[in-house]
């Protein structure tokens, strides 16, 4: 019989919730996703049976969940074509909002991060989580491709068409990467003020140092150091404590997985 403590369930929710956020780019959707993930693991546990670690288990549960979620939808994907016209044809900044060195900084870090999620979704729903798991949050290759259902060989490749797909196109588009490209994050604070791409008390609230979770990197180059650089976003253990108690997960100190 495994134990599964606290400390372990708000660890899970917490990475589900950012995979949920990078998968769905809403943030409202994320945390939706996430209390529906816990709430299938919850209605399952009878069937877990130590064929993977209970981390795989969950981790698969947010894969299928997740990949189903986006094919129910509706809404046309976003396109690397579509995403470069975006980023391409706008009208630059040039200090109409008069703002302060600091809520400059603030705000080009909200859009930086908008942007890198957007990216994202350019990508098709599965390959969109194995770039994720695999680049942002750096699992171990064999683990990644368990939570994915598919051979290490094939994950490998996957893997490799999307970094490639999503480094060509910062190379090309982005400032960050190509000082010589044409977007750059700060030339976008007016119309990302004006789309309500940025909330200002927000933004500024929220503003909080960025949390390193991974301590080594597995390929250390620019295009992952970009997204390495997006907040890892903790909710606190007495909130996601609150909330897997009422959903039945825990009643007490720890919920036994048979």
């Amino acid at each position: 019989m495994k134990t599964m403590n606290e400390n372990e369930l708000i660890s899970y929710w917490n990475m589900i919730h950012n995979l949920a956020s990078h998968m769905l780019l809403n943030e409202e959707d994320a945390v939706d996703a996430t209390q529906s993930i816990f709430e299938q693991a919850i209605s399952r546990l009878d069937s877990f049976r130590h064929e993977s670690g209970i981390g795989t288990w969950f981790y698969r549960l947010a894969y299928n969940y997740l990949i189903d979620e986006l094919r129910k939808r509706k809404r046309e994907r976003i396109t690397f074509d579509l995403f470069k016209n975006d980023i391409t044809r706008f009208q630059e900044y040039n200090d109409e909002l008069q703002l302060s060195r600091e809520e400059e900084k603030i705000y080009i870090k909200e859009i930086k991060i908008g942007c890198t999620k957007a990216l994202l979704q350019c990508l098709e729903p599965e390959n969109r989580f194995i770039y994720i798991v695999g680049t942002i949050f750096s699992f171990p290759g064999k683990d990644a491709a368990a939570l994915c259902n598919m051979t290490y060989d094939t994950y490998r490749a996957r893997l490799s068409r999307s970094k490639t797909k999503i480094r060509n196109f910062l190379s090309e588009n982005c400032g960050l990467v190509n000082p010589q490209a044409k977007c750059k994050c700060r030339k976008r604070l007016l119309i990302a003020m004006e789309r309500g791409r940025i909330d200002p008390e927000a933004s500024v609230e929220n503003n909080r140092a960025i949390k390193h979770f991974i301590s080594e990197l597995n390929e250390a180059d620019e295009i992952s150091r970009i997204y390495q650089d997006n907040p890892f976003m903790e909710l606190t253990g007495e909130v996601i404590s609150g909330t897997i108690r009422n959903l039945g997960i825990i009643t007490g100190d720890h919920k036994s997985i048979n």
